[in-house]
């Protein structure tokens, strides 16, 4: 009696372990999705979701910039105010300035995924660069990418992520050897005061094409500003081949996909 008491309460914790599957949000809140995307949390369910709804939805992109303006002013999500025109946001960052791009504070945050889903992502340093503001805008922007220092954050086991940043820097992917650095520099904005749009020459492995980044000014410090948002390319535009789909069509769901995701986090100081 005691072992078929035993076993149907064995049996009743195992069905509902089994039924009680937490939901998968369908439809997540921009934040939800920012702390998604800031978390480099890739093989998440809302991952591509998330994604989707950034690219296609301007409405949402703005939900989803408030809740980064939220994070790095202090201020609550509600109390922002980021129309679709506006004379200025609330910030004390100068409309005409120079700034240097602090390094040990700036970074850039890569993704890369397969067709099946299966991702990585990490980071890579900024060597060094410069922001220029005028009327609000960005007049000039400019900065080298240290290739060397690409880092993997979603591997724990130590050895494997050495052997995988190895990849990443050989001549299947970045040859940060022959090419230890990458260049941005705006060509054309488009954005109102302090956010908007600007498009700019990447250049990754000496072939340079055109991008386009979204990006807001956001206040650091009395003296400082961060720039942050994303901009996606083709990496197989820059040569980084390895692994597409789209040029090897017989190497089924080993394919990596040809869109790269890129995040940014520009901290910078006014140069007086």
């Amino acid at each position: 009696m005691k072992n078929l008491i035993f076993l149907s309460t064995a049996f009743l914790f195992l069905a509902t372990s089994c039924t009680d599957t937490p939901e998968i949000p369908t439809d997540p809140t921009g934040c939800e999705c920012y702390a998604e995307l800031k978390s480099g949390k890739t093989t998440s369910p809302i991952f591509d979701v998330c994604m989707t709804k950034i690219k296609a939805d301007p409405a949402f992109k703005m939900e989803y910039d408030k809740c980064h303006y939220s994070e790095l002013t202090g201020k609550p999500v509600s109390e922002i105010v980021m129309p679709e025109k506006q004379e200025k946001l609330e910030l004390k960052i100068p409309s005409d300035a120079n700034y240097v791009v602090d390094v040990d504070r700036s970074e850039l945050r890569w993704t890369g995924k397969k067709i099946t889903g299966d991702s990585h992502s990490g980071s890579i340093k900024i060597k060094s660069g410069n922001l220029n503001i005028a009327d609000g805008k960005f007049s000039e922007v400019n900065f080298t990418i240290d290739m060397a220092s690409i880092k993997d954050r979603s591997v724990k086991d130590e050895a494997d992520r050495a052997k995988l940043e190895g990849h990443l820097k050989s001549a299947d992917f970045f040859d940060v050897q022959k090419f230890p650095e990458a260049t941005f520099k705006m060509t054309r904005c488009e954005m109102e005061t302090f956010k908007g749009e600007i498009y700019g020459d990447l250049t990754i492995k000496g072939k340079t094409n055109e991008v386009k980044v979204d990006v807001v000014i956001s206040q650091s410090g009395g003296k400082g500003l961060v720039a942050s948002g994303t901009m996606f390319f083709d990496r197989t535009q820059f040569d980084v081949k390895y692994g597409s789909g789209t040029i090897f069509t017989d190497i089924g769901d080993k394919a990596i996909r040809d869109n790269v995701p890129l995040s940014f986090s520009i901290v910078a100081s006014e140069v007086k």
